[in-house]
């Protein structure tokens, strides 16, 4: 027969502080940012830029996280002879006494899982990242009641699916980054047509970004200011920057030298064109060829091969990535289904 144990009943669960600012709270301050966005995008036009439909999507990522809070967390209570399981959509109640048997579970960076079995066969996970007095949780239900092996089994199939799930969901997003990437061989190559040509006078030496990796100090930016767009910086980054040589291009351009440039002809439009003072300003153009006293410095030949070299290194390694996710999950699935 069980013993009472001198818990101050009824004892109830307490949410984690943790929880309630990373999967309440934040996500709610996301989602309202992401509103906000949303609306500056509508109303200053911003729809034409290339991608900024995903800009729409943003409020979708945080409710998602939010909803999967809410629905995996219970309140639970915990009386001298029921317990009480308060769910968001559902409430259910057993007695102390249903509880038949439980498992344990620690993994790390994941917290505890207690699983427990009623007569009958009804089980329960209760997860220690949801709860502050965890443990005295699992004390109280656990009082007098046996450990059993075969629950454990339960937990590891449990993990198993969960896993399979989260590798799906990755092999998913590889799949959709992959047709990200086709469409933008596609748009290859860049024509002269489609871009703007200006003709500027540079008002000071060009502005070199550094990062260091590795112990190497590499050029990730460079950036032109000139005198008839001041604000607006004429920027080469990326595969650009690759095809330009940029330690040689920031040695031949210097205050005063007129350059002839093509730049993407939305960026200029957002940044240049309009006098609206958009709430979401574009102050970086791209450049994708430039010229300078006679001396190609880039041009649009070098940076469609560069970019399409680049673009199809990464669809390359994606794939192999996505060949290796998709033997661990075969390999995961069929462990799976062997367990069950």
């Amino acid at each position: 027969m069980k013993t009472i144990s001198p818990y101050p009943y009824p004892l109830k669960s307490q949410i984690s502080i943790s929880i309630v600012v990373l999967g309440v709270l934040t996500p709610l301050l996301i989602f309202t940012a992401a509103i906000i966005l949303i609306l500056a995008v509508r109303k200053e036009g911003f729809e034409e830029i290339s991608l900024a439909w995903i800009i729409h999507l943003f409020w979708l990522f945080p409710l998602l996280a939010l909803a999967a809070v809410i629905s995996g967390y219970s309140v639970l209570t915990v009386e001298k002879d029921k317990v009480t399981e308060r769910r968001l959509w559902k409430q259910r109640e057993f007695l102390r006494s249903d509880i038949t048997g439980y498992a344990e579970r620690y993994r790390y960076r994941q917290g505890k899982r207690l699983l427990l079995e009623l007569r009958g066969g009804e089980q329960i996970q209760i997860h220690s990242s949801y709860y502050r007095n965890y443990q005295v949780l699992k004390e109280a239900l656990t009082e007098g009641v046996e450990a059993q092996p075969a629950l454990a089994a339960t937990l590891n199939r449990e993990e198993n699916k969960r896993l399979l799930v989260w590798g799906a969901l990755a092999f998913g997003a590889g799949m959709l980054y992959v047709l990200v990437i086709q469409y933008n061989l596609q748009k290859l190559p860049l024509k002269a047509g489609d871009l703007q040509p200006l003709q500027l006078m540079l008002a000071e030496k060009p502005r070199v970004q550094l990062e260091t990796k590795e112990g190497d100090t590499l050029i990730t930016r460079v950036a032109l200011a000139t005198r008839e767009y001041p604000g607006v910086e004429f920027q080469l980054k990326g595969s650009a920057l690759y095809a330009a040589r940029a330690e040689e291009l920031t040695h031949q351009l210097h205050t005063g030298d007129h350059v002839r440039l093509l730049a993407d002809r939305k960026d200029y439009y957002y940044a240049v064109t309009r006098n609206d003072h958009p709430a979401v300003r574009l102050q970086a153009v791209d450049v994708y060829a430039l010229r300078s006293k006679g001396t190609e410095l880039l041009t649009l030949r070098a940076y469609n091969a560069e970019r399409q070299a680049q673009l199809e290194y990464e669809r390359n390694m994606l794939g192999l990535g996505l060949c290796i996710i998709g033997l661990f999950l075969g390999w995961r699935g069929w462990v799976y289904l062997s367990e069950t």
